[in-house]
């Protein structure tokens, strides 16, 4: 009911940054459910029902879609997450596609993002949907790196273009030598294979300090600014701080 409803999904978005500069890159878009009756749900609150019923390959395209509409104007990037429900069936990068054509959104400002796990449980069909996709002009993001097994094998044989590192490998780099080299040696081995990075999850200025001397340019997090509505996100101020 919700899906067919005008008002009761919608997204909010959260801030790619350049990590020296704060300077927003692009938008990561999330969906949000204003229940009718039990209030404002995160994903994790609806996620696991929509799957349970069968409903989450049709939610993640009204997500693509709409985020496609939301940011046709303009120059943001915006990032898409893809679940294995979409992917591994023949059918996405037709749907990539008629949805950039329905929207005008560019090609080259589309992120699609897939854990590994999606990759993986996606089937033998994964890697040439993701080539057809490719070659479409848009992006795609291998996320979550560095939770699971974040096998290497992926790193070099997949059609990706940039590496999402999970906050669970920054959580304490400010402080630990050892998160240190492992987040050195992910960021030399993305390069040599030609791939950008984003840092997910920081949160501190320390941590921030931290992943620029180590290199890193890209990050999103609370640090910069929780998830917000799309005036929000657009607007020309100064990228917030969490409060």
């Amino acid at each position: 009911r919700a899906l067919d409803e005008e008002d009761e999904l919608t997204l909010e978005y959260q801030p790619i940054v350049d990590l020296r500069t704060r300077a927003r890159l692009g938008l990561e878009a999330l969906v949000r459910w204003n229940h009718p009756q039990l209030g404002r749900l995160l994903p994790g609150d609806f996620i696991p029902l929509a799957e349970e019923h069968n409903l989450i390959r049709r939610l993640g395209n009204w997500v693509l879609r709409r985020a496609c509409a939301d940011l046709a104007d303009g120059s943001t990037l915006v990032s898409v997450n893809v679940s294995a429900h979409q992917l591994g069936g023949g059918e996405l990068p037709a749907l990539v596609s008629d949805v950039l054509a329905e929207t005008g959104l560019k090609p080259s400002r589309l992120l699609l993002e897939l854990t590994e796990s999606t990759i993986a449980s996606a089937g033998a069909g994964a890697e040439g949907e993701l080539q057809a996709i490719q070659r479409l002009g848009v992006h795609i993001a291998l996320d979550d790196f560095g939770s699971g097994y974040s096998s290497l094998e992926y790193l070099g044989r997949l059609p990706i273009d940039i590496l999402k590192i999970d906050r669970s490998l920054i959580e304490q780099v400010h402080v630990e030598p050892q998160r240190q080299e492992v987040l050195r040696a992910i960021g030399h081995i993305a390069e040599k294979l030609g791939l950008s990075t984003i840092v997910e999850g920081v949160e501190h200025d320390a941590q921030r300090e931290a992943l620029l001397e180590l290199g890193f340019r890209h990050a999103q997090g609370f640090l910069f600014s929780r998830p917000v509505p799309l005036e929000d996100a657009l607007a020309p101020t100064q990228i917030p701080r969490a409060s």
